[in-house]
C-alpha cells in the first residue's frame, strides 16, 4: 500500500500503512581480532599481545607485525612520541583513541590473512572517541573501524599519508588545515557478505 507524504523536514507513514516487499537489512559482519598472550616490551620494541594500561608503554616506538589487544586502557600518543609499525591491528576493548599532531605515527595494517587491510579496531559497544591529529610525517594505512564512536580527524596539516577508510558512529573533519583521505580498496579491510539464499533459473 502507498500513503506515505512528504513534507519539508519529515516523511509521514499513515497509521496502518503496511509496507512490504524489502527484506530487513541483515546485522553487519565485525572482524574479531584476538590475542592470545601478553604483550612484551623489549626495549623500545614491543610483541604482539594483550595489554592493560595506556599504549603504548613508555620507551616504545616500534611494534612488531601482529595484532596487538588493549584490554583495558586508552591508546596515547601526545607531542613528541614516535610510533612505527607494519602488519599491525590495534584492538581497543573499552578505552579511548587520542594521537597528538605532534606525534609521529607510521602505522599499516597487514596485507594478508583474515584482518588484512584492518589497522585500528574498536569493537561495537565501545563508545569512546577517537580522535586523530596527523601532521605532514605522519602516514597510515589501513580502516579505523569503530562503528560505536565518534571519530575526529582534526587538522592533519595537509597529510597526504592518510591511505585509510574511516568508519565510526559519526566522522567529523576539523581544524583550519586541509585533510586528505586516499582511498585504495587494496589497503583496506573489506568485510564478509552476509550469507544468502538465491534462486536462479
Amino acid at each position: 500500500m502507498g500513503g506515505i507524504q512528504y513534507e519539508p523536514g519529515a516523511i509521514n507513514i499513515p497509521p496502518g500503512c503496511i509496507i512490504s516487499g524489502a527484506p530487513p537489512l541483515p546485522p553487519p559482519i565485525y572482524p574479531n581480532p584476538t590475542c592470545s598472550g601478553p604483550a612484551e616490551q623489549n626495549g623500545n620494541t614491543l610483541s604482539p599481545g594483550n595489554y592493560s594500561g595506556t599504549f603504548p608503554p613508555s620507551g616504545v616506538t616500534q611494534l612488531q607485525s601482529g595484532i596487538y589487544c588493549i584490554t583495558s586502557g586508552n591508546f596515547r600518543l601526545n607531542a613528541g612520541d614516535e610510533l612505527n609499525g607494519s602488519g599491525v591491528v590495534i584492538r581497543v576493548d573499552s578505552g579511548d583513541v587520542r594521537w597528538n599532531g605532534g606525534a609521529t605515527v607510521n602505522l599499516s595494517a597487514p596485507t594478508t590473512g583474515p584482518f588484512a587491510g584492518l589497522l585500528l579496531f574498536l569493537p561495537e559497544g565501545n563508545d569512546n572517541e577517537v580522535q586523530i591529529n596527523g601532521n605532514s610525517s605522519s602516514t597510515f594505512t589501513g580502516t579505523i573501524l569503530a562503528p560505536s564512536s565518534p571519530v575526529a580527524i582534526d587538522g592533519t596539516g595537509g597529510v597526504t599519508g592518510l591511505n585509510s577508510q574511516v568508519i565510526g558512529f559519526t566522522v567529523n573533519l576539523t581544524g583550519s588545515s586541509n585533510t586528505f583521505i586516499n582511498y585504495n580498496a587494496g589497503q583496506n579491510y573489506q568485510a564478509p557478505e552476509n550469507p544468502a539464499v538465491q534462486l536462479v533459473q
